[in-house]
C-alpha cells in the first residue's frame, strides 16, 4: 500500500510540473521584476538538478516497480507449486486407500517400491494427477517414496475402521 501511495504522489508531482506552464500562461498580472531576476540566476541550477536527478529517480522507480512485480510473480508461482504438491500427496494417499480397499491388496507394515500396492498406487497417481507429476518431473522411484510415506496414515484409517473413502 505504501508503494502504491508513493507512486501516486510521484505521478501527481510529475503531472503538476508538466501541466504548470499551461496554467502560468493565464496570468493577468506579470510577475514581479525580482522574480525574473532570481529565475535567471536559478534556472541553470534547477535545469541541472532536474536533468541529473530526474533519470536517477525514474531508474529508482522502475527498479522498485520491477521488484514489486517480480515478488508478486514469485508468490503466485509458490502458491501454484504448493497446490500441486498438496494434490500430489492427496493423490498418493487416495491411491493407497484404493489399493487397500478396491483391489484387495493387503498393506503390510513395510512396503518396498516393487510391491504390488506401490506399483498400483503409482499408476493411479500418474493417471489421476499427471499435471503435478509432470510439473515436478517425478520418477517412479520418487513417486514410490511419496506413496510409502503415506502408508502409516492409510493403515491408521483402516485400523480405526473408517471407510476407505474417508477424507484425509
Amino acid at each position: 500500500m505504501n508503494v502504491l501511495f508513493f507512486f501516486a504522489v510521484m505521478f501527481a508531482i510529475v503531472l503538476a510540473v508538466i501541466v504548470d506552464p499551461a496554467f502560468a500562461q493565464d496570468l493577468t498580472e506579470a510577475p514581479p521584476a525580482w522574480f525574473n531576476e532570481i529565475w535567471v540566476i536559478l534556472q541553470p541550477v534547477i535545469v541541472m538538478l532536474v536533468s541529473t536527478v530526474g533519470p536517477i529517480l525514474i531508474t529508482w522507480l522502475a527498479a522498485k516497480l520491477a521488484f514489486l512485480l517480480q515478488s508478486t510473480d514469485e508468490a503466485k508461482r509458490n502458491e501454484i507449486e504448493e497446490r500441486l504438491r498438496v494434490a500430489l500427496h492427496t493423490s498418493a494417499f487416495n491411491a493407497l486407500k484404493y489399493a487397500a480397499s478396491r483391489s484387495g491388496i493387503q498393506l503390510p507394515d513395510m512396503l518396498s517400491s516393487a510391491s504390488p500396492a506401490v506399483l498400483s498406487a503409482i499408476d493411479y497417481i500418474r493417471s489421476k494427477n499427471p499435471d503435478a507429476v509432470d510439473a515436478f518431473k517425478l520418477s517412479n522411484e520418487q513417486l514410490a517414496e511419496i506413496v510409502i510415506s503415506k502408508l502409516p496414515d492409510v493403515k491408521a484409517i483402516i485400523a480405526a475402521g473408517q471407510p476407505a473413502d474417508a477424507k484425509q
